[in-house]
Formats: structure tokens, C-alpha cells, sequence
């Protein structure tokens, strides 16, 4: 793997630059409780109900460990998106930027998507392919990396 700092550290490191972005260039009063509180559901969700079919699978949710991972997971979300669990903390980012508006907030939501995709995703699907070939090929071709 090329990254093996956890995604919810990730996560947590983006929040807290969300939050620094707020103090220093806060947007002109935009504030969207109720679209921070879809956004957060729908984030949790995304997280929450995809490790636990993970754990009824019998397979890994560790994401620094994906050559550990016992079975392919296709059902539930998995057949809209192939990581509906990054999908979730991304929303999870949108509760934030929602929750408390600034311009930079849209950066950093971008920054966390490419830097998901380039260090964590893309060695997971390295890591997948080798693992399981033929089956995960076919399942690729069908489901797209994020929606």
C-alpha cells in the first residue's frame, strides 16, 4: 500500500483543515443545517452499513490491509459504487462544509477525493485484482470507482 494512515484519520485531518479554512475565510453567511444533517446521515450510512456486510462476509474492513481481505463484496452498495464506505466520509465533508460555509471547504472536499483515489483506491484495486482477477475485473467493469 502507498498510504497506511487510516481513511477516518484522513478524514479527521480534513475537518480540522475545514475548520481552519472557517476562521480564516468564512463565506458570507451560509449556513445549511438541514443539508449538513442529509449530508451526515447519508455519510454515516455510506460508512456504517457497508463494514457491516463486510463483517457478515467474514472479510476485512481494514482499509491499510486490502490483500487480507477474504471475499469480494458486491451486494448493498457495492453494486452503485465500489467504495461506498470513501463515498460516505466524503459526504461526511459536505455535512461539514454545510454545516458552516467557506469557499475553501470545496477544495478540500476535492483534495480528500483525489487523494483518496491516488493513494488509497488505487492501490486497493491493485491489491484486489491480484487477489481476486477474473471475478474483480468483471465486477470493475460494471460498477464505477465513486458514483
Amino acid at each position: 500500500m502507498e498510504l497506511r494512515i487510516p481513511p477516518v484519520v484522513q478524514v479527521a485531518l480534513a475537518i480540522a483543515l475545514m475548520a481552519g479554512i472557517g476562521q480564516v475565510a468564512p463565506a458570507p453567511a451560509l449556513h445549511l443545517p438541514w443539508l449538513a444533517a442529509l449530508l451526515a446521515g447519508a455519510g454515516v450510512s455510506f460508512v456504517v452499513v457497508p463494514a457491516t456486510g463486510f463483517a457478515r462476509a467474514g472479510t476485512t474492513v481494514d482499509p491499510t490491509r486490502p490483500e487480507r481481505a477474504g471475499r469480494l463484496v458486491t451486494g448493498g452498495a457495492y453494486r452503485v459504487t465500489r467504495n461506498p464506505m470513501y463515498l460516505g466520509l466524503a459526504l461526511m465533508l459536505g455535512a461539514v462544509a454545510a454545516w458552516d460555509f467557506a469557499w475553501g471547504h470545496i477544495a478540500v472536499i476535492a483534495a480528500f477525493v483525489w487523494w483518496m483515489t491516488r493513494f488509497q483506491i488505487m492501490p486497493e484495486e491493485r491489491a484486489l485484482q491480484s487477489r481476486f482477477g477474473a471475478e474483480y475485473r468483471a465486477y470493475r467493469a460494471g460498477v464505477r470507482r465513486w458514483l
